[in-house]
């Protein structure tokens, strides 16, 4: 624990936050209330839980990004030590699993609300070791579960299957599983309404306005699952995050790897219905999210294995042990074969951990902690500061500590409002959206941030704008918070 602990510390410090880490954040930062964060939560799918956190960390503790970053250290060191102290593992295996890549970084330098959910499931699935003695306990963690991500609402469902079939096996409905299903049902309308106000302008996807229900899209999900299983990078390229070595590869190899961990879990957990029946139920619905959004992450494919993770802690209440080779006990060739490729599942996770914890230490994930301070180095920060790129301005504002200006939609503004109309298929030149600028037009000094790579010629060619070009921050491993930093002065006629 003190080792993992460490490391996470370590790598965090080591690591830049991106988009995605303080689209949550801003939002929680720039709301005045609770009720004003759930207002300026419409255009982000995701429930509200972590926000919420997060507005009490930024208004009560800090609004410097590291205080998430904290926060969501905390909270995955308490999943780890639940793991650690409880999952019916032996050490090598804990030791596998929590220095592979999910635990080591996907879910512990990278702040997002997985953290917090994989920490409620793992309380729960330690609490399922008595399930009548616990059931309020455990209804109220699957309420916050369902508020936590809708991943999460998949293991609350899968939870309360589970135990609709144990409490079928012992004649144990009472009212304590009343109160347990009232809890759950609370968290699904909850999060259900949550989603449901979703604007229709936004530009995630919207599955009643087109068939998704595809060859092509029940490929792209099942293709999930090895993806999931077996998570190694491509090692040549530098923006490897969130691709896959074998993406490229014929599908001769990939459709029996992908039919191969469709049907792998599940031979792992025939022995006990109710640990099957909860994964079968977990991996079907992110297969059908996955269908329906083709929406491409690490995040999203690793949540098979995390549920095939929890799936095995509820088989050994069973007593089944799916890693019993190492002890001594007879099996099966495939029973054996099954468990050694468990623990090559491991290593690959491992191999891929300490990859891209490398990476991250030595590369900057994103450009933007960099860019700002420069600016606040080279005493800039006293100029306005405009962005051309808003989809990787919100970074910077979080860097920042305020809101700042975009260029490409003319506003102000903090996290991203993800609109149509912000993101256009054709970008606009910088020249366009400066010359539209009712704001640029009343400046005479100021300092454009931009992400675009080619923007010399253009800033060259320019009869309105001087451009002195101050910094390139490139080589970042999100190749879309590359930044170039120019001093931009009107010309005099």
């Amino acid at each position: 624990m003190l080792v993992y602990g460490v490391a996470c510390v370590i790598g965090m410090l080591h690591h830049e936050v991106w988009f995605d880490e303080v689209q949550h954040f801003l939002i929680a930062r720039d709301s005045k209330s609770i009720l004003e964060l759930a207002t300026n939560n419409k255009y982000d799918i995701h429930v509200l839980l972590w926000k919420m956190l997060l507005f009490f960390d930024t208004h009560y503790i800090s609004d410097n990004p590291m205080s998430m970053q904290i926060l969501h250290l905390v909270i995955i060191n308490i999943a780890v030590y639940f793991f650690l102290c409880y999952a019916p593992f032996n050490l090598v295996a804990k030791l596998l699993i929590i220095f592979g890549y999910y635990f080591i970084f996907e879910y512990s330098i990278l702040c997002r609300n997985y953290a917090l959910g994989i920490m409620f499931l793992f309380i729960t699935c330690k609490l399922l070791s008595e399930p009548g003695k616990h059931l309020i306990a455990i209804g109220i963690l699957m309420f916050l579960m369902c508020n936590t991500h809708i991943f999460f609402i998949f293991a609350s469902v899968g939870i309360f299957i589970y135990l609709c079939y144990y409490n079928y096996e012992h004649r144990s409905f009472n009212a304590r599983f009343g109160a347990l299903t009232v809890l759950l049902l609370a968290g699904l309308v909850i999060s259900v309404i949550e989603i449901r106000n979703l604007p229709a302008d936004n530009v995630y996807f919207h599955p009643g306005l087109t068939a998704w229900l595809t060859v092509h899209n029940l490929s792209f999900a099942v293709h999930g699952l090895d993806k999931g299983y077996i998570s190694f990078p491509p090692l040549h390229d530098p923006n490897f995050w969130n691709r896959h070595l074998f993406e490229g590869w014929s599908s001769i190899i990939k459709v029996p790897i992908s039919a191969l961990f469709l049907v792998y879990p599940v031979w792992m957990l025939r022995k006990s219905r109710k640990a099957m029946i909860f994964y079968i139920f977990c991996a079907l619905f992110l297969l059908l999210f996955l269908t329906m959004s083709q929406m491409n992450g690490s995040r999203y494919y690793g949540m098979f294995f995390v549920f095939f993770l929890a799936a095995m802690w509820l088989a050994s209440y069973d007593g089944v042990d799916t890693l019993a080779f190492l002890r001594g006990q007879k099996k099966s060739l495939i029973d054996t074969g099954a468990t050694a490729l468990f623990y090559a599942v491991l290593l690959i996770h491992l191999a891929t951990g300490v990859y891209v914890y490398e990476q991250d230490y030595t590369r900057p994930f994103s450009q933007g902690e960099g860019v700002v301070k420069y600016v606040n180095t080279q005493h800039l920060d006293s100029l306005p500061v405009i962005v051309d790129g808003y989809n990787s301005g919100s970074v910077l504002s979080a860097y920042f500590g305020r809101q700042l200006y975009f260029v490409d939609v003319d506003l102000f503004g903090s996290s991203c409002l993800v609109k149509k109309e912000y993101f256009p298929a054709v970008r606009k030149s910088i020249s366009d959206e400066l010359a539209n600028s009712k704001y640029v037009a009343g400046l005479a000094d100021f300092v454009l941030i931009t992400n675009r790579a080619d923007f010399d010629n253009e800033a060259a060619a320019n009869t309105s704008y001087r451009f002195q070009k101050l910094a390139i921050f490139d080589g970042a491993i999100i190749g879309s918070e590359n930044y170039s930093l120019y001093r931009v002065s009107k010309k005099s006629f």
